[in-house]
């Protein structure tokens, strides 16, 4: 049911407002939510058709501010969403976006957002209330903060919005994020270190049965980060008496890498049941997997332990128990700078002790360390920008083209 309002607007139900009108002979036709910017769509369009280019250029400015007064943070989320959809990490950027839906600056006209309400917007991050708890789980008595790690990892994600918001939808004249200062912004925070611990990895694959108990069983010994698993085709792995490979053809870093199979990961995968097409681990998903890690790590008293810790036992085992160098171990996890393999690479005292009294290395294991030097050099001229990315992968692949000649 249609209600004329004013020349031009009808009202269409209780919150719809219409404007239908003739300017330079062509019908204009659009909805809004609010009077207001109706008005303001309808009187653009006329002051458009009377006044020259410029004087044009600047109605339909004041147009536009108009439109996105009521825009806020909220509807810029949901707007977000179809592109982040198109991300590798849909999944969980879509659960980022749910937080960030619930915090109060999604109330916010993104108009009038600044700097203080994105440090508001921080505290809100890290005080951990406005995270969803699982209905089966029992609620915690005092809620734990966010780190600052998780707090970074939202911030980036909100600045993501914004700067879509500023580039492409042209809601708003400046991405607020150029307010803040490096040290208001939320820090990367400590680099995680927790490893496997005491008897950990039997309990857990007691507690982890089926599918689940492989998949943990593969990522200790591939290091392969947990999408890659989930993912992982059988067109794509090749399984001998005791070694194989599994070709990764989409990567967190967009580049393929085959991983060997050790035999532990062979037998694990010959254990599975079912036909030997389409996804390895058909029967489960991220949130399921998730899900099962939760119950198990809470069955067997490690409740700090995350699946993503098994991706830092991985690495640092290859280095421990396969005696691997760096180039050989990044092959194998993915990493492409030798600073963040460092990251995930937590090595045994104890062990590291051991290796003091070892015979000291031959001359082929010297060529290596001569080559792992090099690479460091290389990735420091890269982090300070003096090598571009294409030239630091030109010279990178120099050094491993005789890495491998010389083994």
């Amino acid at each position: 049911m249609w209600k004329k309002v004013e020349t031009g607007i009808y009202q269409v139900g209780d919150y719809s407002f219409r404007v239908r009108m003739m300017v330079n002979g062509f019908k204009v036709d659009q909805t809004f939510d609010t009077l207001p910017e109706a008005r303001a769509f309808r009187d653009g369009h006329k002051y458009t058709s009377a006044l020259d280019v410029h004087a044009s250029a600047v109605v339909e400015s004041r147009i536009k501010k108009a439109e996105s007064k009521t825009f806020t943070f909220g509807d810029a989320i949901t707007k977000y969403r179809p592109l982040s959809a198109k991300k590798k990490g849909a999944i969980q950027e879509a659960s980022n976006l749910d937080l960030l839906s619930r915090l109060p600056i999604a109330k916010k006209p993104i108009y009038m957002i600044h700097k203080d309400d994105l440090l508001e917007m921080f505290a809100d991050i890290r005080s951990g209330k406005y995270r969803k708890i699982r209905e089966n789980i029992k609620k915690p008595k005092s809620i734990p903060p966010a780190s600052d790690a998780t707090a970074r990892r939202y911030a980036n994600l909100a600045q993501a919005i914004f700067e879509v918001a500023t580039k492409e939808w042209k809601k708003i004249d400046r991405n607020p994020f150029i307010e803040l200062s490096k040290n208001e912004r939320p820090k990367d925070g400590e680099a995680r270190n927790r490893r496997l611990q005491g008897n950990e990895y039997d309990l857990l694959k007691k507690q982890l049965t089926g599918q689940a108990g492989v998949a943990i069983t593969v990522l200790v010994e591939t290091a392969m980060r947990r999408g890659e698993l989930l993912g992982l085709d059988w067109k794509n792995v090749k399984l001998n008496d005791n070694s194989g490979s599994a070709h990764l053809p989409k990567t967190k870093n967009n580049e393929s890498r085959t991983v060997p199979l050790s035999e532990v990961v062979v037998h694990a995968l010959n254990s599975l049941e079912g036909k030997r097409e389409g996804r390895v681990f058909s029967g489960l998903t991220p949130s399921a997997m998730q899900h099962k890690w939760v119950d198990a790590r809470a069955a067997i008293g490690s409740p700090d332990l995350r699946l993503h810790d098994l991706r830092h036992e991985g690495t640092s085992r290859l280095f421990e128990d396969k005696h691997l160098d760096v180039i050989e171990a990044s092959k194998i996890t993915g990493h492409k700078t030798l600073s963040m393999l460092a990251r995930y690479a937590h090595l045994n005292v104890d062990k590291l002790a051991k290796k003091l009294n070892a015979p000291a290395l031959p001359s082929a294991a010297d060529d290596k360390q001569d080559i792992y030097e090099e690479l460091i050099k290389l990735d420091n001229l890269r982090t300070k920008g003096i090598l571009s990315k294409a030239e630091f992968t030109k010279q990178k692949k120099i050094l491993l083209e005789k890495h491998n000649s010389s083994i």
